[in-house]
């Protein structure tokens, strides 16, 4: 059993016998695109589709990676079977394609010796597994796949980016029909009289953005609660500004994204910050976490 994405962002499912003489993990044998759906035709089953944005990305990322050496195999188990996460480039239908190996675990290990190699199979591996577990949402019910839930890479993201990086990001931020943030280690602050407090606030959550407008400055958000609010969409130094006013109005809550691409994906760090006034005083708390674009269809 395997999942691959095909070179149109088509993630689908195969599943064989080992019995079958095609269950073997390829090892550079020299395939062409007709080889490679033969080989993964057995119980295809098609499963999502990988966002256009993100196979962009993909095919900068093997450029990459595509001549780099591969490790020699260390025996690391017994009867442990193989898992195999791969890539194929092509010049064309009928040509042998490049067989670029990323990863291999199981009775053996080995791994592609480029920088950005491990980041990259960590991210089709979540793909893989994402799809997999979203098996049951019909097709038409769920979006193209951007950065996989299940992804936990951590990545360096004190890298800095170049000019050129940043415009397009914030491009991709503009553009975006929804952005998807996840929050949490949160900071509470008090100011009641001459008196102040503050606090950690442990608590995690989802707001997710949809029906963005940045040209006309409008949008929606649903919180944790699937409130939906209308929001206020702004652009700054520091990056998009989504703001609505929750709590009939007693609260401001203002989200900022900034034009950082984490690890080269569709993932941006943000800042939230609640300001809630009533009679005793000020209270305010601060969120960070990070957002992933959802592009227009």
């Amino acid at each position: 059993m395997g999942v691959y994405i095909d070179p149109t962002g088509t993630v689908g499912e195969f599943n064989y016998s080992s019995k079958d003489s095609q269950w073997a993990s390829n090892r550079g044998e020299p395939l062409t695109q007709s080889d490679l759906r033969e080989k993964y035709r057995p119980g295809n089953r098609v499963l999502g589709k990988v966002c256009p944005d993100q196979m962009i990305w993909l095919r900068d990322e093997l450029n990459k990676v595509r001549y780099s050496p591969i490790s020699k195999p260390t025996h690391a188990a017994s009867d442990a079977g193989v898992q195999s996460t791969q890539c194929w480039i092509f010049g064309s239908e009928g040509e042998p394609g490049q067989n670029v190996r990323l990863r291999e675990t199981g009775d053996f290990e080995s791994r592609n010796l480029a920088e950005s190699a491990p980041a990259l199979a960590n991210w089709l591996e979540a793909v893989a597994q994402d799809a997999k577990n979203n098996a049951h949402i019909p097709l038409n019910s769920k979006g193209c796949i951007a950065y996989p839930e299940s992804l936990n890479q951590q990545y360096d993201e004190t890298i800095e980016q170049t000019p050129e990086e940043r415009d397009r990001a914030m491009k991709m931020l503009v553009a975006a029909e929804g952005l998807r943030c996840r929050m949490g280690e949160g900071r509470w602050f008090g100011v009641f009289g001459t008196k102040s407090e503050q606090r950690p606030t442990p608590e995690n959550f989802e707001m997710n953005y949809f029906q963005l407008n940045a040209q006309v400055g409008e949008g929606r958000v649903a919180d944790g609660g699937n409130e939906v609010q209308k929001v206020k969409v702004s652009t700054n130094v520091a990056g998009i500004v989504l703001e609505d006013n929750p709590m009939d109005n007693q609260e401001v809550r203002t989200m900022t994204v900034a034009p950082y691409r984490i690890g080269g994906q569709n993932r941006f760090p943000a800042i939230m910050h609640e300001i809630m006034s009533d009679t005793g005083g000020l209270i305010a708390t601060t969120y960070i976490g990070s957002c992933t674009v959802i592009p227009r269809p």
